[in-house]
């Protein structure tokens, strides 16, 4: 990144109009197609990784150790979070409405990201090396070994899927859509980048009833 030295970790925000990064004193703000440095504020901690919420509210970033949640907007710290075990990953769902927290003892940790406190966990996911929410929140996916990936049900316990490559060498999964809607999760293998069609996933229904609510609801305001 132009005038950004020493860069220990990097995120998009959401819209994709500017570029966050984090250096060993202070987190700046950039515009992702100038590079220009927009505005910066300090940080106790030295971040190998920084993610945004979808709405641009929280800006999250953790050294392994600590894990700090800023208000993106105001730059004040909203959470500050010490965890006895290696924080490997971290994500927001796509409606912000919850953070995920992966540790190296292999648990998922899930917080309700309006109090930070937390909702659940899951444990026994291996070495617990990446995870990414799906579009509605219903599922989420654990990078457990090199060759192992679990995606969980967040509304059901007893609901796992777990997909096998022996291809090896898998550090991240991400859920993603074609252009029809339809669920893949994408993954790396020593040897390719893998799309596999995510058929067994059924839809958040609660979630769809919601926002038909919601819609219906604003179209009867006007």
């Amino acid at each position: 990144v132009k005038k950004v030295e020493n860069a220990t970790a990097i995120a998009y925000t959401a819209d994709a109009r500017n570029l966050v990064v984090a250096t060993p004193s202070e987190i700046l703000v950039c515009d992702a197609r100038t590079f220009e440095v927009l505005e910066s504020f300090a940080t106790p901690i030295v971040a190998n990784k920084i993610v945004l919420s979808a709405n641009n509210y929280y800006l999250a970033a953790t050294d392994g150790s600590r894990l700090i949640i800023w208000n993106f907007e105001t730059k004040n710290i909203r959470k500050e979070l010490t965890l006895n075990a290696t924080i490997n990953d971290m994500a927001f769902s796509d409606d912000s409405q919850r953070f995920a927290v992966l540790t190296g003892d292999g648990v998922l940790s899930i917080y309700n990201a309006n109090n930070y406190l937390v909702d659940r966990t899951y444990d026994a996911l291996g070495y617990a090396l990446d995870c990414s929410f799906n579009n509605d929140g219903k599922y989420i996916a654990v990078v457990c070994s090199n060759t192992r990936i679990a995606v969980i049900n967040l509304l059901d316990d007893t609901d796992r899927l777990f997909i096998s490559d022996e291809q090896g060498g898998i550090s991240e999964a991400h859920f993603v859509l074609d252009g029809h809607g339809k669920p893949y999760i994408m993954y790396n293998t020593s040897e390719s980048l893998t799309y596999r069609k995510m058929v067994e996933l059924s839809p958040n229904y609660t979630r769809l009833l919601a926002d038909e609510l919601e819609l219906r609801m604003n179209e009867w305001m006007k």
